[in-house]
Protein backbone atom coordinates (compact mmCIF):
# COMPACT_ATOMS: atom_id res chain seq x y z
CA UNK A 1 0.00 0.00 0.00
CA UNK A 2 1.37 3.45 -0.93
CA UNK A 3 2.25 5.76 1.99
CA UNK A 4 -0.53 8.25 1.21
CA UNK A 5 -3.09 5.48 0.95
CA UNK A 6 -1.86 3.98 4.21
CA UNK A 7 -2.06 7.37 6.00
CA UNK A 8 -5.59 7.89 4.70
CA UNK A 9 -6.47 4.36 5.82
CA UNK A 10 -5.27 5.13 9.36
CA UNK A 11 -7.10 8.49 9.52
CA UNK A 12 -10.34 6.90 8.40
CA UNK A 13 -10.10 4.10 10.96
CA UNK A 14 -9.36 5.95 14.18
CA UNK A 15 -10.34 4.48 17.52
CA UNK A 16 -13.23 6.11 19.33
CA UNK A 17 -10.76 7.71 21.75
CA UNK A 18 -8.64 9.19 18.93
CA UNK A 19 -11.72 10.51 17.17
CA UNK A 20 -12.98 12.15 20.36
CA UNK A 21 -9.59 13.75 21.08
CA UNK A 22 -9.20 15.18 17.55
CA UNK A 23 -12.77 16.52 17.55
CA UNK A 24 -12.00 18.55 20.67
CA UNK A 25 -8.59 19.71 19.49
CA UNK A 26 -10.01 20.92 16.14
CA UNK A 27 -12.92 22.83 18.25
CA UNK A 28 -10.07 24.68 20.10
CA UNK A 29 -8.46 25.83 16.82
CA UNK A 30 -5.43 23.52 16.83
CA UNK A 31 -3.87 22.50 13.53
CA UNK A 32 -2.77 18.91 13.01
CA UNK A 33 0.78 18.44 11.74
CA UNK A 34 1.92 15.03 10.61
CA UNK A 35 5.48 13.76 10.26
CA UNK A 36 6.76 10.35 9.26
CA UNK A 37 8.69 8.49 11.96
CA UNK A 38 11.80 8.26 9.78
CA UNK A 39 11.69 12.03 9.20
CA UNK A 40 11.68 12.65 12.95
CA UNK A 41 14.52 10.17 13.49
CA UNK A 42 16.69 11.48 10.64
CA UNK A 43 15.82 15.20 10.65
CA UNK A 44 14.60 16.14 14.12
CA UNK A 45 16.00 19.68 13.88
CA UNK A 46 14.06 20.26 10.64
CA UNK A 47 10.85 18.88 12.14
CA UNK A 48 11.21 21.08 15.23
CA UNK A 49 11.92 24.13 13.04
CA UNK A 50 8.76 23.39 11.04
CA UNK A 51 6.68 23.13 14.21
CA UNK A 52 8.19 26.33 15.63
CA UNK A 53 7.53 28.23 12.39
CA UNK A 54 3.89 27.11 12.45
CA UNK A 55 3.52 28.22 16.08
CA UNK A 56 5.04 31.64 15.37
CA UNK A 57 2.94 32.20 12.24
CA UNK A 58 -0.39 31.06 13.67
CA UNK A 59 -2.82 33.52 15.22
CA UNK A 60 -3.09 33.33 19.01
CA UNK A 61 -5.67 30.95 20.40
CA UNK A 62 -8.63 32.50 22.18
CA UNK A 63 -8.22 32.61 25.93
CA UNK A 64 -10.78 30.84 28.13
CA UNK A 65 -13.48 33.12 29.47
CA UNK A 66 -13.69 33.02 33.29
CA UNK A 67 -17.03 34.80 33.00
CA UNK A 68 -18.41 31.77 31.14
CA UNK A 69 -16.83 29.33 33.60
CA UNK A 70 -14.03 28.33 31.22
CA UNK A 71 -10.38 27.80 32.11
CA UNK A 72 -8.73 26.86 35.37
CA UNK A 73 -10.68 27.56 38.49
CA UNK A 74 -8.94 29.24 41.40
CA UNK A 75 -8.57 27.11 44.55
CA UNK A 76 -11.23 27.80 47.15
Amino acid sequence: MEQREFAKHLRNRMTESESNLWRHLRAQGFTVMRFWNNEIMSNLDGVLATVMAAVIESPPLPRPSPARGEGRKAPT
